[in-house]
Formats: structure tokens, sequence, C-alpha cells
């Protein structure tokens, strides 16, 4: 005797995904609805027979749905800020529940640094220059790996949570916590001996360091 299996309605198990991160303002993002295939429980799981996708898109945002089933649905963003997609999925039983999706999307600027002057005596300013991501700082962000120069470069998206000043033995000879978040700020090196110094900024996602020559 063979048992009927009854499936119902889909359930939540989706994955809904940006086509990339971070999510930047200004141009399109593909919204990624797919149905769980890998969920063993028959029911609320019908994933063969989704005939479309609902969504439910950002207030005050353009969006449209794509896709031979709406699984896709494209938004361009003008303000950051955090936003809720909502999403079902549809079969031959019924809709399934809407999930929620909280999506952060960012200016996508960082900050670029620079030392000035360079050789310096005295006092030395560090300024910061807003600058705009292009696609290759993009793939960097995406990259796995999270420690390199590249990624803590273009990660630095924010004024940074301390200075810090070495010399060439690892020594630490300067320290400012929590420096004013200003675009520039100026640093008193006049005790420090003549010499190569390296000058960190340590931001929430890693360092970036330069170079400084005292005089």
């Amino acid at each position: 005797m063979s048992r009927e299996i009854w499936v119902g309605v889909p359930n939540t198990s989706m994955q809904v995904d940006a086509n990339y991160y971070p999510i930047c303002l200004n141009e399109y993002t593909y919204i990624n609805a797919f149905y769980d295939p890998y969920n063993t429980n028959p029911e609320g799981n019908k994933d063969a027979d989704i005939t479309n996708f609902i969504w439910q898109q950002p207030a005050g945002v353009s969006c449209f749905t794509a896709g031979t089933r709406n699984e896709v649905l494209a938004c361009w963003f003008t303000t950051p800020n955090m936003y809720t997609v909502r999403v079902r999925a549809v079969n031959s039983c019924g809709q399934g529940a809407f999930q929620n999706v909280y999506l952060n999307v960012y200016g996508c600027s960082y900050y670029s640094m620079s030392l000035n002057p360079n050789p310096a005596n005295g006092r030395v300013r560090i300024a910061l220059t807003e600058m705009p991501l292009d696609e290759s700082a993009k793939a960097i962000l995406q990259s796995e790996n999270k420690t390199s120069r590249e990624y803590q470069e273009y990660s630095f998206d924010s004024p940074p949570q301390r200075i810090r000043v070495f010399d060439l033995t690892g020594a630490e000879r300067i320290c400012v916590e929590d420096p004013p978040a200003d675009s520039s700020y100026e640093l008193d090196i006049s005790h420090l001996q003549p010499g190569v110094y390296v000058v960190h900024l340590d931001h929430r996602n890693g360092t970036v360091t330069r170079q400084l020559k005292v005089e």
C-alpha cells in the first residue's frame, strides 16, 4: 500500500541574498530568493512545485521583480539605511508565510589616509579623504581574506577608533584613544627622535598603516 505524503504550502525555508555585499547606493541591487531543496521534512517543502515568489519591497524604494518565477527583486537604493524586504513562496497548495530579510545599505565609500607634512618635525596632520568604492574595491570587500591589507584599507568607512605610532623596533611611542571624529587630526610628535616610524589607524575592521619620517 502506498502512503500519500501531504506536502502543503511552502514554509519559510528560503535563502535570500543580495548579488553582492556591501549593498551600495545608486545602483541596482539584485535580491535573489532560493527555496530550500535540502529540507527533508516534506510538509511545507514542495520545492519542485514553486510557481512564483511574492515580494513586499521596502517603502520608498524603486524596485521591480525579475526571473521566470519572480525569484529576483531588483532595487535602486538612494538613502543609506537598514531596509526590510519580505518574500513568500507560492506552490499549488497555496502561499507560504512571509520571510523578513534585513538589508543594510551604505554610501560605499572609504577614507584615504595621508600624513602632512611627511617628513615632519614637531607636528603632523593626519588627513582623511572620503573616496568612492570602485568595482575592484567591492570585490576585495567580498573576499574571504578579511586580514589582508587591501580589505582593511577599503573597509575603513568611519573615523578611526585609535591612532598609534610605532618605531621600527615595534615599540609603541604614541597612543591616542578615540580621536575626534573629524576629517583631520594634528598629532604632536615633538618628543620623537629623528627616524622612521609607522602610524597605525585602528578602525572596526582592521588597521590602516602609513610610514612617517621624523626629521
